[in-house]
């Protein structure tokens, strides 16, 4: 008979493995409207949102759901931990650089709004 924590301990690697799928997939997303707003081609960024918005719910639940009972969460192995603390720092990464390239974005567009007037009355 198998140890009456074993059903725990596979919920809780269930949960943090379907963390880390979900944190894969917005990660996938973000590399796509990064890649977009790169090349300056931010009309690209709407396909993405749906999706998005979508796998973001279910972020925030799996998230909650992990949290829910950190004790548990200590019995996942240590190699599935690191996979979500990697993904995880990965998700953070691309987020900081969106962030970064919208404000780019939102300068350049400034910059040109502000210019506008000074070239008509030239």
């Amino acid at each position: 008979m198998p140890p009456a924590n074993s059903e725990a301990e596979t919920s809780a690697t269930q949960r943090v493995q379907a963390l880390i799928e979900i944190t894969q997939s917005l990660n996938e997303i973000f590399e796509q409207e990064n890649a977009a707003l790169i090349a300056q081609q931010v009309s690209e960024l709407q396909q993405y949102q749906a999706d998005k918005a979508r796998l973001a719910a279910s972020y925030a639940v799996s998230i909650r759901n992990v949290a829910a009972d950190r004790n548990t969460i200590r019995t996942v192995a240590p190699e599935v931990l690191l996979e979500l603390r990697e993904m995880t720092a990965c998700f953070e990464a691309h987020a900081a650089h969106q962030r970064f390239l919208l404000e780019k974005i939102s300068e350049r567009r400034e910059k040109t709004a502000q210019s506008i007037p000074a070239r008509a009355t030239h």
